[in-house]
């Protein structure tokens, strides 16, 4: 999703957050409607909620409380990968300094070696950091006519040894999905 989305669907989850804590105020009757609406429809529309039966109130507070938590879980996701996740792997830390390279870096180096394997026309990889080494997950675009236990062990061991050759950083497993595409404008 991209930064505009991210940022509408997060002011749109706080919007409903305060909402939330607007109408169970008022329904648990902490705060009369005329003192958190500055105007008079406003006013209106929450004064509804301050005369509820006690299972109207009940209603009210378990559906507001599932917003509530529906739009913090929301909010969550879509802050998650601007707050966590490192966006670069470490090769090396030293006397000397720290040497670094971006996920994107690494994945470009994945896409170059494996477009090098015949019969192999996109590429695409998630790298996860674990104990032993790098996770990689390749997703490949193949041709139906290539022998695709050879092409997925091809695939495999280049990325294998890219990685540790040009990286300096061992490999725990290559998992290999391909997915079989005959080529545009071939003729049967």
């Amino acid at each position: 999703m991209n930064i505009v989305n991210r940022v509408l669907v997060s002011v749109l989850a706080l919007l409903v957050l305060v909402g939330v804590v607007v109408v169970l105020l008022v329904a648990l009757e902490a705060v009369r409607p005329a003192t958190l609406a500055p105007m008079s429809w406003a006013e209106d529309q929450l004064a509804a909620f301050s005369d509820l039966t006690t299972s109207d109130r009940a209603w009210t507070v378990g559906v507001c409380l599932a917003l509530a938590l529906l739009a913090l879980i929301l909010l969550y996701l879509e802050l998650q990968p601007a707050l966590g996740g490192p966006t670069r792997l470490t090769l090396r830390q030293d006397g000397q300094g720290v040497v670094t390279v971006t996920y994107q870096g690494v994945r470009e180096v994945i896409a170059y070696e494996a477009r090098q394997v015949p019969g192999v026309r996109a590429v695409g990889s998630q790298i996860e950091e674990a104990r032993e080494g790098l996770r990689i997950t390749c997703r490949a675009e193949v041709d139906p006519l290539e022998n695709l236990s050879e092409l997925s062990d091809q695939l495999q061991q280049r990325i294998r040894t890219a990685v540790e050759q040009h990286l300096g950083h061992p490999v725990a497993a290559v998992q290999v999905h391909l997915e079989v595409r005959e080529p545009a404008g071939r003729v049967r």
